[in-house]
C-alpha cells in the first residue's frame, strides 16, 4: 500500500513538472541586480507554473542566444539591431545623475549638465552605448565631456560615486540605491530619455509565456512610475 501511494505521488510530482514551462531570460548586468529579479519574481507571483532561469549576459550574447533558441527574451536598455532579434519597448525614463550624500546638489528637484560639469565626473567605457548617449548630450549642452576615470558597469560608477570621487549619470532603470546608501539618485533636466527594452527572436513575441511576461513587466513598470513622488 505505501508503494502504491508513493508511486501516485511520483506520478503528480511528473504531472506537475510536466506542466511547468522554462521561460529563459538574459539580463544585461546594470539590470541584474535590482530591475530583472523584482520582473521575475512578479511574474512568478502572477505565473506559478512558469520555471524561469535568469543569466546575467553582454547584449551581443543575448542576441546570439535568441537566435540559437537557447533564450526566450533579454532585458536591457539602448540596445542596437542584431539580425533575427526584434526590440520591445516596454518604458521609458529620464536620465539621472548618482551624487554622494551630502553633496551640493543632493535634494534638488533637478540638475542640468552645465551644472554636473562643475564636479568631477565619472564616465563609462568608451564604446559602450551609454557614452555615446552621453557625448551627445554634453555636446549638444555646448559643456566638453571629460571624465576623470571610466568604467564598464554601472555598479562601479554607483560605487565610486559613494566613495567621493565625483558623480555619475545612469539610466532610471538600475535602482542600485539599495546597495550603494552613501549615494542618491537626482533628476536629470534633459530632453533625452532612455528606454527599457525587451529583444526576443523575430516572430517569437506571441509565444503566450513570453507575452505573458512582457504584459505582467509593462504593468509592474507603470504601477511603479505611479507611485513614484
Amino acid at each position: 500500500m505505501f508503494e502504491e501511494v508513493a508511486r501516485v505521488n511520483r506520478t503528480a510530482a511528473d504531472l506537475n513538472e510536466a506542466h511547468r514551462v522554462s521561460l529563459r531570460i538574459g539580463s544585461i548586468s546594470a539590470l541584474s541586480m535590482s530591475l530583472s529579479p523584482h520582473l521575475v519574481a512578479e511574474f512568478q507571483r502572477a505565473e506559478p507554473r512558469a520555471n524561469v532561469r535568469l543569466s546575467v549576459m553582454k547584449r551581443p550574447e543575448i542576441a546570439k542566444d535568441l537566435c540559437a533558441e537557447q533564450l526566450e527574451i533579454g532585458i536591457t536598455f539602448l540596445a542596437e539591431r542584431y539580425p533575427g532579434v526584434a526590440t520591445i519597448e516596454i518604458a521609458r525614463r529620464p536620465l539621472q545623475c548618482v551624487v554622494p550624500v551630502g553633496h551640493d546638489l543632493q535634494g534638488r528637484a533637478s540638475v542640468t549638465i552645465a551644472e554636473i560639469a562643475a564636479y568631477p565626473l565619472v564616465g563609462y567605457d568608451p564604446n559602450l552605448s551609454t557614452t555615446i548617449l552621453l557625448k551627445r548630450i554634453f555636446k549638444e549642452a555646448g559643456v566638453p565631456y571629460r571624465p576623470v576615470c571610466e568604467v564598464e558597469q554601472v555598479l562601479q560608477a554607483w560605487s565610486l560615486v559613494q566613495s567621493g570621487i565625483g558623480v555619475c549619470i545612469v539610466e532610471p532603470f538600475s535602482a542600485m540605491e539599495k546597495f550603494f546608501p552613501g549615494a542618491c539618485a537626482v533628476p536629470l533636466d534633459c530632453s533625452e530619455t532612455v528606454p527599457l527594452q525587451f529583444l526576443v527572436a523575430e516572430g517569437r513575441s506571441e509565444w503566450s509565456m513570453l507575452h505573458s511576461f512582457i504584459e505582467q513587466s509593462r504593468k509592474v513598470l507603470a504601477a511603479a512610475a505611479a507611485a513614484a513622488p
